[in-house]
C-alpha cells in the first residue's frame, strides 16, 4: 500500500464515507423526532466523541460505555425521554443490525461438510512439510 497512492486515497475515500454515514445515524434519529435546529457537525462531532470513547472500553461493542457516553452526549440535543429511545434505535442501527448482516454473509462464504475431507478440515493426518506420506488406498485420494 505504500507504494501505491490511488489505492491509498481511494481506501482513505471510503473510510471517511463509512465514518461520515455511521456517524450522521443520530443526527438523522434527531430529525425523525421532529426536532429543530440541533447542527449536523455538532451532531456528527458528538458521535465522534461517542467513539472515541467507547474505544477504550475491553468489551464487546463496549457495552455500557457506548450507551452511557450516548445518554450523557445527546441529553444536551434530545428532548426528555426521546434520548432513550434514540439510543436504542442508534444502537441497534449502528451495532446489532451489523451483526445481523454479517451472519448472512459468513453463510455465504462457508463450505458444507461435502466439500471437504475431515482430515483436511482439522488438519490432521497431514504429513510435514517435505515427508512422504505413505501410499493411499485406492480411490480415496485423487
Amino acid at each position: 500500500m505504500n507504494h501505491n497512492w490511488k489505492l491509498s486515497l481511494q481506501l482513505y475515500g471510503l473510510t471517511f464515507l463509512e465514518l461520515t454515514v455511521l456517524f450522521s445515524v443520530p443526527f438523522f434519529l434527531y430529525k425523525a423526532y421532529h426536532n429543530p435546529g440541533a447542527p449536523y457537525f455538532d451532531m456528527v462531532s458528538a458521535q465522534a466523541f461517542v467513539t472515541m470513547i467507547a474505544a477504550y472500553t475491553p468489551l464487546p461493542g463496549a457495552a455500557g460505555t457506548s450507551e452511557g457516553s450516548f445518554l450523557v452526549l445527546f441529553n444536551l440535543f434530545f428532548q426528555g425521554e426521546t434520548v432513550k429511545q434514540a439510543m436504542l434505535l442508534w444502537r441497534f442501527i449502528t451495532y446489532y443490525s451489523t451483526i445481523v448482516v454479517g451472519m448472512f454473509f459468513a453463510r455465504l462464504g462457508k463450505k458444507g461438510p461435502e466439500l471437504a475431507r475431515p482430515e483436511e478440515a482439522s488438519g490432521l493426518g497431514q504429513a510435514p512439510e517435505g515427508v512422504s506420506e505413505a501410499p493411499a488406498k485406492k480411490g480415496l485420494v485423487p
